[in-house]
């Protein structure tokens, strides 16, 4: 039994222990109101308006998202899609939201769809020294991480994307426009500090009508500009925040050797028996 006991830990420690293959993450320097005009963290996020809610059928609800591409020959088991939600003025992520969807798809609006997860893994965090998100007002505002679970088959020199939307609960609607999607950690990239994998100074949304059908896809620019009507809202242009998990090759080769020594363990106890 000792032998068993020790192939499952193993087992199960290798299981969690995920490989990093697109790295877009947090930024770590230019945080907030104090670096001034070279600030490298913003949130996005959209909303229908409150006489569209709630919406019918042919009502657009807005999603908010961004591209990736692994840039990498074969394909590849996406098992964790990693993204950073800020909060709307301190209000904790369990009050704004029942539930939170993931869509997943091409570029175009026809090949964009809700991604089926194994579960969500939500972590509060902060930036690098303990810092939390600055609102427009000034005041400071809570992270969350959030890990889709996922078994996705991807391929590795495609470009896919990702939206997050969710439906909100009654606190939520009464502070703010009721059809508010969750606002996405962005960055610039030339600000941000960290790896900006892919960054293209480019973001994504999504309208989606009441049955998840996407309807519309399209690019966005934060960098205010008169001449561009798909732009604006910040000084900068940006990306969202995103990292991308697939499991460690030594998580198969374990599984390969606990199985079959499971399979000699049970010949064992037979021959005992």
């Amino acid at each position: 039994m000792k032998l068993l006991t020790v192939l499952l830990l193993v087992c199960s420690f290798s299981l969690f222990a995920d490989n990093l293959v697109f790295d877009r993450g947090l930024p770590t320097t230019n945080l907030n109101d104090a670096a001034g005009a070279d600030r490298s963290n913003v949130a996005w996020g959209d909303y229908t308006p409150y006489s569209a809610y709630p919406p019918s059928n042919d009502v657009l609800n807005w999603a908010i998202g961004d591209d990736f591409n692994l840039g990498l020959d074969g394909t590849y088991h996406v098992d964790d899609l990693r993204v950073w939600i800020v909060g709307l003025d301190g209000m904790p992520l369990d009050d704004m939201w029942s539930d939170l969807t993931l869509f997943t798809g091409g570029t175009t609006a026809d090949s964009i769809a809700v991604q089926p997860t194994l579960g969500t893994g939500v972590t509060q965090v902060t930036y690098v020294g303990d810092q939390n998100y600055q609102g427009s007002s000034g005041g400071y505002i809570s992270i969350y991480q959030v890990d889709f679970l996922l078994d996705w088959w991807i391929n590795g020199n495609t470009t896919y994307t990702f939206f997050v939307a969710g439906t909100p609960k009654a606190d939520n609607i009464s502070a703010y426009p009721p059809g508010v999607s969750p606002f996405l950690s962005a960055s610039n990239k030339d600000k941000s500090g960290s790896t900006q994998q892919g960054a293209d100074n480019l973001f994504r949304e999504i309208g989606f009508n009441n049955s998840n059908v996407v309807q519309y896809s399209g690019l966005w620019d934060s960098l205010a500009s008169p001449d561009c009507t798909l732009c604006g809202g910040w000084d900068k242009s940006s990306d969202v925040n995103v990292q991308v998990f697939v499991p460690e090759p030594s998580a198969i080769l374990i599984l390969g050797a606990f199985a079959g020594a499971l399979g000699g363990l049970g010949a064992f106890l037979r021959k005992r028996r």
